[in-house]
């Protein structure tokens, strides 16, 4: 039997995807990316010179600014993983992405998205021993109890994202090659699957 054959049926599955964000003004979309790359510029600079500055202070060598700056870190990697690619499309009309790459982009993004509100969770329990247990705070909010909590949140945030990117992984795609967004998606990208994938999109 020959690779590829099945039962004397032929099943393809696309590799390669095109990233298809705003099909409506294709005339216009070079012009789109004045304004987003401006925005990734304000976004890269503004995060990066803040979390500079944090490192810089010593009085700002506090759990509270330390996870701001995580925070920090993290809209700049999310915007890293959507923009230049998106920019490149905009420009040079470069919108071919691999399943691999766009697997990837997908789980950087939602990997971040949790990170995100694993960070903004932290900052809130900081924020309450600092507020309910002052003379606690030191001996409570430690940097090995920080560093504990962060293996904790990219253990979990790997845990939850990663049937997100793993289902596609092993999804035939025959239906389309064409992403109608400007980055990978789940859904998107499942709705182009082969068959009946309801199962996959509800997980």
């Amino acid at each position: 039997m020959e690779p590829g054959i099945t039962n004397q049926s032929f099943i393809f599955s696309y590799t390669d995807f095109t990233l298809l964000g705003f099909p409506g003004i294709s005339r216009w979309r070079p012009l789109l990316a004045i304004p987003f790359f401006t925005m990734y510029l304000v976004i890269l600079s503004g995060n990066s010179l803040l979390i500079c500055l944090i490192c810089i202070k010593k009085t700002l060598h506090s759990p509270m600014y330390l996870l701001i700056s995580v925070l920090f870190a993290i809209h700049i990697t999310s915007c890293t993983a959507i923009l230049p690619k998106f920019l490149l499309d905009l420009l040079f009309q470069l919108n071919q992405v691999s399943l691999t790459g766009c697997l990837l982009q997908m789980f950087v993004i939602y990997f971040m998205a949790v990170c995100e509100s694993n960070v903004m969770v932290l900052m809130s329990l900081d924020r309450y021993v600092a507020i309910c247990r002052p003379l606690h705070y030191h001996n409570i909010m430690t940097k090995r109890f920080l560093v504990s909590l962060t293996f904790v949140i990219i253990i979990q945030s790997f845990a939850l994202v990663c049937p997100f990117v793993i289902f596609p992984s092993m999804t035939q795609f025959c239906k389309s090659n064409t992403i109608l967004h400007f980055a990978c998606e789940h859904l998107a990208l499942l709705s182009l699957g082969c068959g009946d994938t309801t199962k996959l999109e509800k997980a």
